[in-house]
């Protein structure tokens, strides 16, 4: 996969298999998306994903296809998987570019960005009535069956560490009280000249959520990534939106992982984990 770490909102369009109903705060609604036509986009995303975002044994076969466990990221969901595909496909229009996400501003009525990424050393801004939308609108039952399967076979046998290790990532840096410090401290990694999103969290939460981390090999989302999205969107504004939507997802599909998670003390910071030291920067 790509070297950026640029993440999508989509964290809650996949986080619709399972928020069921649940109203955001106030912004712009957006369309409104039928269950049917929910269903549809869904199946489409699963004709051909991209095979090698699942790994290990197989876990379900979607369709006629084996899965492991999904073990890539949001540009895996959004991207190579094609979600933004998918909806194409659902509204009859043309396949769009690699990366290309316009379909979902069509299929919303919204724009995805506040504003975009400023060169190789910047990231996307997003909008936080994209995510409402989000969880208003994206949202089949866990008893919707889907290629076969019912979303909660779905989220249970295949998706459940995705969105578990973007919950144990958010509580890694907001029970620790690391939330703020660790926004200002990416910002002034970036002002480094040959600043790598990748390789700074990489190096800086080494060893965090070992339960959750795998060895990078270019697809697999990692636990420094994960760690990554939640600095990206508080800075961008829209954490407090995705927390929101994922906390009505677990509640609703993993309702003791959501527990545990939550009623248990902060996580250390591992040993290993590295400073940020940014010449020319003061303390």
């Amino acid at each position: 996969m790509r070297r950026s770490i640029v993440l999508a909102p989509s964290l809650l369009l996949l986080c619709s298999l399972a928020v069921g109903g649940t109203r955001g705060s106030g912004g712009a609604p957006g369309k409104a998306l039928s269950a049917s036509d929910l269903l549809s986009i869904y199946r489409h995303w699963f004709d051909s994903p991209y095979r090698y975002m699942f790994q290990g044994p197989t876990r379900l076969t979607v369709g006629q296809r084996p899965l492991g466990e999904f073990v890539a990221g949001i540009d895996g969901i959004m991207s190579y998987g094609g979600l933004a595909e998918a909806i194409a496909v659902h509204l009859g229009r043309a396949k769009p570019p690699f990366g290309d996400l316009r379909p979902v501003e069509t299929l919303s009525g919204l724009k995805i960005h506040r504003r975009r990424g400023q060169g190789p050393r910047d990231f996307d801004r997003f909008d936080p009535a994209i995510i409402r939308w989000g969880y208003r609108n994206l949202i089949p039952a866990p008893s919707a069956r889907l290629r076969g399967h019912t979303c909660q076979e779905l989220y249970d046998r295949i998706f459940a560490r995705f969105f578990r290790l973007m919950a144990a990532s958010h509580q890694y840096l907001a029970q620790g009280g690391r939330m703020a410090s660790e926004q200002r401290a990416y910002l002034r990694a970036m002002k480094r000249p040959r600043f790598d999103g990748i390789d700074y969290l990489r190096d800086r939460f080494a060893g965090a959520l070992p339960a959750y981390d795998l060895p990078a090999d270019g697809t697999r989302f990692t636990a420094s990534m994960a760690i990554g999205f939640w600095i990206r969107r508080g800075i961008d504004g829209t954490a407090r939106e995705l927390w929101l939507g994922l906390g009505a997802l677990l509640k609703r599909y993993d309702r003791p992982f959501w527990d545990g998670l939550t009623k248990q003390p902060p996580p250390k910071r591992p040993p290993r984990a590295s400073p940020v030291r940014v010449r020319g920067t003061r303390r």
